[in-house]
């Protein structure tokens, strides 16, 4: 059964986006005009989509990305056509419209996100990590940065901070959790230093106390700026840990 952290933003926007797209089927029927028929799609797609994103968010993660995303644009637009050509405003009204709009859409998917988004707190994801480990031995470089970025977030590895607009929220937060991560993204040197002097079975089980370690660190305990997200809460740097091991065991079929 998912937490109600999960599913209460998820029927939020399911059942907003449902009681919303309703009139489009009597809009249909009156549309008049490629604008007003435009208008009467995108707001029967973000019926659907938002339902979809509730759908997603509860039992295909997957595929929330994508579907947020066609969700928020078919919100957007039918914010910006709708008062137009349907209230016969001008232009300026309906970009208004849009731009609340995109407001409003960005709180309920960044709710969304960060409710939905895997954590280091939760015992479920950590075992996760030990299976998908287990099944795979023959990355011990891509665990030994694993190790050493865990390391850095109790504390045992400094790191030098790099002066980057993604330091700062909400923009920080944005990369860190929900965009997707380019291949060839800039490391810090510190977390590279040691991946040719490891060997698979020391970090193998280095891996399992150093996820126990971050899992039963005190709650009051301070959290170390990260070099590139700078500061960041005890569930953020929970939900990195989690997004950051995930993307590499990912690229070593793990």
């Amino acid at each position: 059964m998912k937490p109600l952290r999960v599913v209460i933003p998820a029927v939020v926007i399911a059942g907003l986006s449902a009681w919303g797209s309703v009139s489009a089927v009597d809009e249909w029927r009156y549309a008049s005009g490629s604008g007003q028929i435009a208008a009467t799609l995108t707001q029967a797609a973000y019926g659907v989509f938002g339902i979809l994103v509730g759908v997603a968010a509860l039992w295909r993660r997957g595929a929330l990305g994508p579907l947020l995303w066609l969700w928020a644009l078919s919100v957007i637009a039918t914010a910006a056509l709708a008062p137009v050509v349907w209230g016969q405003t001008e232009w300026p009204t309906g970009l208004w419209s849009a731009l609340v709009a995109a407001v409003v859409v960005a709180l309920l998917a960044w709710w969304l996100v960060d409710s939905a988004a895997p954590s280091l707190w939760d015992e479920g994801r950590r075992a996760e990590l030990l299976e998908r480990l287990a099944r795979r031995m023959n990355a011990s470089q891509m665990l030994t940065h694993v190790n050493d970025q865990f390391r850095m977030a109790i504390g045992e590895l400094p790191t030098v901070p790099e002066r980057l607009p993604i330091r700062y929220p909400p923009l920080n937060r944005l990369v860190a959790y929900v965009l997707p991560w380019p291949k060839g993204s800039p490391t810090a040197p510190e977390l590279l230093a040691r991946i040719d002097q490891s060997t698979w079975p020391t970090e193998v089980a280095t891996f399992a106390t150093l996820l126990q370690r971050f899992a039963t660190r005190p709650a009051g305990e301070g959290w170390p700026l990260h070099p590139a997200f700078g500061r960041l809460s005890r569930r953020g740097w929970a939900l990195l840990g989690y997004r950051h091991t995930d993307h590499h065991f990912r690229q070593f079929g793990a």
